[in-house]
């Protein structure tokens, strides 16, 4: 077994917690209700490319109670079935946890991140942006597959100015 730490030593703390749903509006509603937190910053059908010729598509909302980003991911289409695991397959209701985050200051660090996990033999499950940034960037990001043994991925991700902005606009609510 890998030990997560040895992987990530470069990585700041988790500031994400992030779930995945089946129902976005119902999921949102219970996000308010137990952390507290009135709005988010939500975008609906974000498409993006999640490595190997493939594609995701999601409804996607943010938003931060004091140091800590909550991130409500919902599949709709393309190769999304990461974003469906731990979910009811009848259709049913569900949410659970699906990933933590961590970011990192440069692509670079991202990189050697990727590099570290690949050597331990920690699968990828999404890589995203590691070809290389532009202009029109969020952010590259990977989803490191910890489900086995932690339950969950981590996310490790690094911003672009515009991503940074773009984030930026989800809505921030005290801890007290």
């Amino acid at each position: 077994m890998t030990r997560l730490d040895s992987c990530l030593t470069a990585a700041t703390p988790y500031y994400q917690t992030a779930y995945v749903t089946t129902d976005f509006d119902r999921a949102l509603d219970i996000l308010k209700t137990t952390h507290g937190l009135a709005d988010f910053l939500i975008a609906r059908d974000v498409a993006f490319a999640i490595g190997q010729g493939r594609t995701a598509t999601v409804h996607m909302a943010v938003a931060w109670r004091g140091d800590t980003q909550y991130e409500l991911l919902q599949a709709v289409g393309g190769d999304a079935d990461i974003y469906r695991r731990g979910l009811p397959e009848d259709g049913s209701f569900g949410m659970c946890l699906h990933h933590l985050c961590q970011e990192v200051s440069t692509e670079q660090e991202l990189h050697d991140i990727a590099a570290r996990l690949r050597a331990a033999g920690v699968p990828l499950a999404i890589e995203h942006g590691l070809e290389g940034l532009t202009e029109q960037s969020l952010s590259a990001f990977i989803y490191a597959d910890f489900t086995e043994t932690l339950g969950h991925y981590v996310e490790i991700i690094h911003f672009t100015e515009a991503g940074r902005q773009f984030i930026g606009q989800a809505p921030r609510f005290p801890t007290a």
